[in-house]
């Protein structure tokens, strides 16, 4: 596995670990408690916050771990990466569609 596939895993995880915490919290607290009046970002910043920190350390450990995979790129590491970007920008598309939808 090249080092790009392997930081595109570490990504996926994190983002469904970290997200997957936040809206956990986040519908048991609507579901216990109803919906809040005034929104409560303070939250979600600390999500964004904590999925930042952890990519950061994530990636340092990974390029120390593995170093002499993290200068190789070839053809299938470029359509990986593609493949990312992809499924990333397909994800977001959702997410802000699906609060567009709640918001209306």
């Amino acid at each position: 596995m090249s080092f790009r596939e392997k930081s595109n895993w570490v990504l996926l995880a994190i983002t469904v670990i970290v997200y997957g915490l936040y809206f956990n919290i986040t519908i048991a607290g609507a579901l216990a408690n109803g919906v809040p009046e005034v929104a409560d970002n303070a939250r979600l910043f600390g999500a964004v916050f904590l999925m930042v920190v952890l990519t950061i350390a994530a990636h340092i450990l990974m390029a120390i771990v593995f170093r002499q995979d993290a200068d190789e790129v070839d053809e299938r590491d470029r359509v990986i990466e593609l493949r990312g970007d992809q499924r990333g920008g397909l994800l977001t598309a959702v997410g802000l569609f699906s609060v567009l939808g709640l918001a209306l």
